[in-house]
């Protein structure tokens, strides 16, 4: 996962998947500790597959991109939640991140929690 401001007030998420691979839709949040208001957009298309784990579900390959406006935004931490599998039948853990933002700086911090 890649992360960078677009402006003082929206950010770009960007996953590169491996080949073979795919990102669940649905696995994928985004929240904070205190009440911010987070707006989140998917502008990846997903891809309805009938997967073994899940059932029906909307899932991504190649790449995922979603973009977030963050409105009155604390400077607290967002935190990153995202799951995918392989073609081969292994899903993997849940990844966790946490991101710091600087919105005045443009920069963004990520760490694992």
């Amino acid at each position: 996962m890649k992360a960078q401001f677009l402006s003082k007030k929206k950010i770009k998420l960007v996953w590169e998947i491996a080949e073979k691979c795919y990102l669940y839709k649905d696995n994928l949040s985004i929240s904070s500790s205190v009440e911010n208001k987070i707006q989140i957009f998917n502008s990846s298309e997903g891809i309805i597959k009938k997967d073994e784990y899940f059932g029906e579900v909307e899932v991504f390959y190649s790449q995922a991109e979603i973009y977030i406006d963050i409105d009155k935004w604390e400077k607290n931490p967002l935190k990153v939640t995202y799951q995918g599998c392989n073609e081969l039948g292994y899903c993997y853990p849940p990844v966790k991140k946490s991101l710091n933002l600087w919105p005045e700086s443009k920069k963004i911090e990520i760490n694992l929690p």
